[in-house]
């Protein structure tokens, strides 16, 4: 047998063992199933529901100072949702601190009456002293300072989450001006509190 036949008949017989086997391993394929496209609800399951996170209520307003953070705790934490002819507003006190945020217009609630905080993401929920409540008045004691009178500002929700339980989830972003002696002075900062929506 010449070289040059076996060369040729070496590479027809490797071609068709290869195309054998790539069929036999077609055949073995059609026989098993893959991994089912999302929400078909087949054999793989349906897509599983996103459990809800338990929160406490409270949590930590995070100011920023030349000296660096200041972290001021949130103990008690209230979404009041008012009736019609009157404003909505979250009520957050703690050591030394007490403010009130306004919220404008009404917040709805969906069948689970949990608060749709949706629609107040990237607005500006003023925080001013509500005439109708009357009694304590807003004040902001810094650690390590003194405690000043909070004349306004604003609380800018950036993410919400609600909670499994009697408590979401708020984060989000503050502004206040405080009196002081040499007068308005303004700070910044953040907060991430459980928050207790209550009617």
């Amino acid at each position: 047998m010449s070289p040059r036949f076996f060369l040729s008949c070496s590479s027809s017989c490797f071609r068709g063992a290869a195309l054998a086997l790539a069929f036999a391993t077609a055949v073995a394929a059609c026989g098993r199933s893959g991994p089912n496209p999302p929400g078909t609800g087949a054999p793989d399951g349906p897509p599983k529901a996103q459990v809800s996170r338990e929160f406490t209520e409270g949590g930590s307003i995070t100011l920023t100072t030349q000296a660096g953070p200041v972290e001021l705790r949130v103990v008690d934490c209230v979404y009041a949702n008012t009736d019609p002819e009157y404003p909505d507003y979250v009520e957050l006190s703690g050591e030394g601190m007490y403010l009130i945020a306004q919220v404008p217009g009404k917040t709805d609630e969906d069948a689970q009456e949990r608060k749709l905080y949706g629609a107040l993401v990237g607005k500006a929920l003023p925080v001013q002293h509500l005439p109708d409540m009357g009694g304590q008045p807003m004040s902001l004691a810094v650690p390590g300072a003194d405690r000043y009178s909070v004349m306004g500002g604003n609380l800018h929700l950036d993410r919400f989450e609600h909670g499994s339980g009697t408590t979401d989830w708020w984060e989000g972003r503050i502004d206040l001006t405080l009196q002081t002696t040499a007068g308005a002075y303004p700070v910044t900062g953040t907060f991430k509190f459980g928050i207790v929506p209550v009617w």
